[in-house]
């Protein structure tokens, strides 16, 4: 029920990650660091024609998946 949202976003890097540190921390350092950044969209509500459509759309796309997978299952694949 919501519109995509696409954006890009500077994420500013750990001090492990700038050189002439990341030297160091990549090929000395013995512990494997993890880095975590969260990013918050507020996402927009599909216009009312395009939600009156939704339904059309996951039959569809059902049908089209339960085809493939028969398709799979006929050629031995799966």
């Amino acid at each position: 029920g919501f519109l995509p949202a696409r954006d890009k976003v500077a994420v500013k890097p750990p001090v492990y990650q700038i050189f002439p540190l990341d030297f160091f921390f990549e090929c000395l350092f013995p512990f494997t660091l993890h880095d975590r950044n969260e990013v918050g969209f507020k996402l927009l509500d599909l216009p009312v024609t395009d939600r009156s459509r939704l339904g059309k759309m996951e039959k569809e796309l059902a049908d089209r998946a339960e085809k493939a997978r028969g398709k799979l299952g006929a050629d031995g694949g799966g």
